[in-house]
């Protein structure tokens, strides 16, 4: 059944019928939440892949960062005082100033904070919420910002200009032979100097000429525009001494000693001496070397030792050779180090998780190294009997093989 359009609707209609729908929508909104915090109570989003609540809200329902953590904030404080649910569905209160008032609220306050904030604005809550604070409470962020590489007015003249011919040379754009193609006032000097009928074809096309070195401008100048992310964060006294230790020690190095520029060199460093690829490059590597260095080295170590010693002084399978320690090794739970670089660098440093629906966890912090067939059961550590787990999803599977009762005990490890 067609409705009709509101463009045709009364004043009156438009307004009771909006002001009805705001009202089923702050309803709407405290059941929302309330189902929010049943999710998270019964952690209803492991089994289908979601590594958090906020993960759940983001990737799930479709909520924006922000939106979503807004609505965790706020379904947080009715779990924790309800009488916060009447406000919200009153409109007394709205989603953003009731979730600004999480992390301050208290037993002791509650009934004064809750009443503060009634009917106040955004900016009012903050200050508010700042009064419960310490002076400086800013959060670890990250955000991302579209920068200009260099400044417009000093483009150089190719990069203005049309596109270049296939030879590479710089192809001729209109009104490239003019003294200033940036300054109107060069066209007009040379269409003042036309004659006849032709002086007005002149100016108009003077005009596209204008119209079109405006453009390739424009395009120029967009080109240039740069992704760049906006990090923020607080640091203590002994992270900047050590900051600035470490743009002394690169001043040699770099040119330009930059947050973004010192922050780099430090992670290649780190990345280079501990990621799983760079190590499995230098196993690698130390593999392909020659063993003559190392044999000498042990038949000269053999040469000094006091008295001989026969071959068959050691008893059998005390010898200390390569499959000794491997062997050794099997019936502990500890899988060698180049064995978990293959498993992380196979399965790109996410968890591998993925739930009924097909969606994958893909988490990339707290990851621990899961056995198909778990280890308990015979399974061992080779690579294609072990995996890529988050800390929920490892637990969850191990309540799967052995039941809540014996994973409960493991939980601390998360």
């Amino acid at each position: 059944m067609s409705r009709t359009p509101h463009s045709l609707w009364s004043d009156r209609e438009i307004l009771s019928t909006l002001s009805a729908l705001v009202t089923k929508e702050r309803v709407s909104t405290v059941e929302i939440l309330r189902l929010i915090n049943e999710v998270d109570r019964r952690q209803l989003f492991v089994p289908l892949g979601f590594t958090s609540i906020f993960d759940y809200c983001t990737r799930r329902l479709k909520y924006s960062s922000s939106s979503a953590m807004r609505r965790i904030d706020a379904a947080r404080v009715i779990r924790r005082f309800p009488e916060s649910a009447l406000l919200l569905e009153a409109g007394d209160v709205n989603l953003s100033t009731l979730s600004l008032i999480e992390d301050v609220l208290t037993e002791e306050n509650r009934t004064e904070l809750l009443e503060r904030i009634r009917g106040k604005s955004q900016r009012d809550v903050e200050g508010i919420v700042a009064e419960h604070k310490p002076p400086v409470g800013l959060r670890d962020r990250v955000r991302t910002v579209m920068v200009a590489a260099s400044s417009a007015d000093d483009l150089p003249r190719s990069n203005v200009s049309g596109p270049r011919s296939a030879g590479g040379e710089q192809a001729p754009t209109l009104g490239e032979n003019s003294q200033n193609p940036r300054n109107p006032l060069s066209f007009h000097c040379r269409c003042g100097s036309e004659t006849g009928a032709g002086g007005a074809d002149s100016l108009q096309s003077s005009a596209h000429e204008r119209a079109d070195e405006a453009s390739a401008h424009r395009a120029a100048t967009r080109t240039l525009l740069e992704r760049k992310f906006q990090i923020q964060f607080l640091a203590g006294a002994n992270f900047m001494k050590k900051l600035e230790r470490a743009r002394a020690l690169l001043s040699n190095r770099l040119e330009e000693r930059t947050f973004e520029k010192v922050f780099e060199a430090m992670m290649d460093e780190f990345l280079e001496r501990h990621s799983p690829e760079s190590k499995d490059a230098r196993r690698e590597k130390r593999a392909a070397k020659p063993t003559a260095s190392s044999d000498a080295k042990k038949g000269a170590a053999k040469a000094i030792s006091r008295g001989p010693t026969p071959s068959h002084s050691e008893a059998p399978g005390t010898a200390r050779d390569a499959t000794g320690p491997r062997c050794a090794r099997q019936s502990s739970r500890h899988i060698p180090a180049s064995v978990r670089d293959e498993v992380f660098m196979r399965d790109n440093g996410q968890c591998t998780f993925v739930s009924h629906t097909g969606d994958r966890c893909g988490a990339t912090h707290n990851l621990q190294i899961d056995h198909i067939v778990p280890f308990g059961r015979g399974g061992g550590h080779d690579a294609e009997n072990l995996r890529l787990r988050c800390g929920k999803h490892n637990r969850l599977e191990a309540e799967r093989v052995y039941g809540a009762a014996v994973a409960s005990r493991y939980k601390h490890r998360e």
